[in-house]
């Protein structure tokens, strides 16, 4: 079989209905959070990265859903959440997320970030570990050439305004 003969099908015994459909918003430090939940069990918590939103997380909500609470949002600047403060630190999401945890009563959790969000969830797990259960951080940053770091700039920007 050649690559272009490659066929697969994505099923789900979960209604399929848009992440945005079921918002719901906390508000935290003056902010409000936009996030979604569904599910029952131990918590998983994933955090999508500059210029996503909350419903990139669909396929694994769905999967994870059938054995856990599962919760994803918008951070700062993204989506149906607030703008992040000017100028911005990673505490700043770093805030936002604990504000997330607390707001729904989540003592620990399982954390999940790609890129930023992975940053997000490191930095949490560094200032406060008593609040993770696991951590998954993906295609984190570290140590950028500056034209990269410059380039990832620009998209941060972009997405806050």
């Amino acid at each position: 079989m050649g690559a272009g003969d490659a066929r697969f099908t994505v099923t789900s015994s979960l209604p399929r209905q848009s992440m945005s459909e079921q918002v719901k918003t906390v508000t935290s430090g003056g902010r409000t959070t936009a996030y979604c939940e569904t599910g029952s069990g131990e918590p998983i918590v994933f955090v999508h990265g500059v210029g996503s939103i909350k419903d990139a997380w669909t396929p694994q909500v769905e999967h994870f859903a059938r054995s856990h609470r599962v919760i994803c949002y918008d951070t700062l600047g993204h989506g149906a959440s607030d703008l992040p403060p000017d100028p911005t630190t990673l505490d700043d999401y770093v805030a936002q997320l604990l504000g997330l945890l607390d707001a729904l009563a989540l003592t620990a959790a399982n954390l999940i970030g790609t890129s930023m969000g992975g940053m997000i969830v490191t930095a949490l797990g560094v200032a406060h570990p008593d609040r993770v259960l696991r951590l998954v951080s993906m295609n984190a940053v570290y140590d950028r050439p500056p034209e990269t770091r410059a380039a990832a700039i620009g998209r941060a920007e972009a997405a806050a305004t």
